[in-house]
């Protein structure tokens, strides 16, 4: 979101450097998946393809408005929650 569009090594990393793996159990596969279901959702969206050098681009997401929309609520509800 921070940093527009993104395919889903980035979003791994950048998950990796909030040190997910300590407080969820995400598997990389397993964001691929969640990527294509908010797709189907209309929370992301593809925002083209960016080369991946020698092998296949990388598809780019972005969020939609809906997607907005849950961050925001997602956000609030987080900083109003004691858990």
């Amino acid at each position: 979101r921070r940093d527009g569009p993104a395919h889903g090594y980035a979003v791994r990393r950048e998950l990796l450097s909030w040190r997910a793996e300590t407080w969820t159990n995400v598997k990389p596969g397993s964001i691929y998946h969640a990527l294509k279901q908010l797709c189907a959702e209309g929370k992301l969206r593809e925002a083209g393809t960016e080369s991946g050098g020698a092998g296949p681009g990388r598809t780019l997401f972005e969020l939609t408005e809906a997607g907005e929309a849950e961050f925001r609520a997602l956000l609030d509800r987080a900083l109003v929650s004691i858990d």
